[in-house]
């Protein structure tokens, strides 16, 4: 289970090899700052943990995989899955991920949809 969901994250993600970056991005440099990583870290670093936990109690309590771990590892690789891409789309831009911005995952899908391998699974 662990080398496909490794396999379909560096499937997914091989196609920002060729995404483009939006135009205000290259008007000017950009200076790294701590700050601000520090900022991005302590912010998103929870954000996953709950979201984490609200997939636990989903997968636990409302579609009852206390005795079906089959079903419970299903939803655990689909949820890394949806925030695996969700993340990506985040941290490419400043601007509102599928509203503002485009991706060339969104523009050119690869043959099959953006995740062939989930339905082969």
């Amino acid at each position: 289970m662990f080398k496909l969901v490794a396999w379909s994250a560096t499937s997914k993600q091989g196609q920002y090899d060729t995404d483009e970056v939006d135009a205000d991005w290259l008007a000017k440099p950009r200076q790294w700052s701590i700050d601000k990583i520090l900022h991005f870290i302590l912010f998103i670093g929870p954000i996953s943990s709950i979201f984490d936990y609200v997939t636990f109690f989903i997968m636990l309590y409302v579609f009852d995989c206390w005795h079906n771990p089959a079903l419970f590892h299903t939803g655990w690789f689909m949820e890394s899955l949806f925030t695996q891409t969700l993340i990506i789309h985040v941290i490419r831009t400043n601007k509102i991920p599928f509203i503002q911005t485009v991706s060339f995952s969104q523009r050119c899908p690869p043959p099959g949809g953006h995740h062939p391998d989930i339905i082969a699974f």
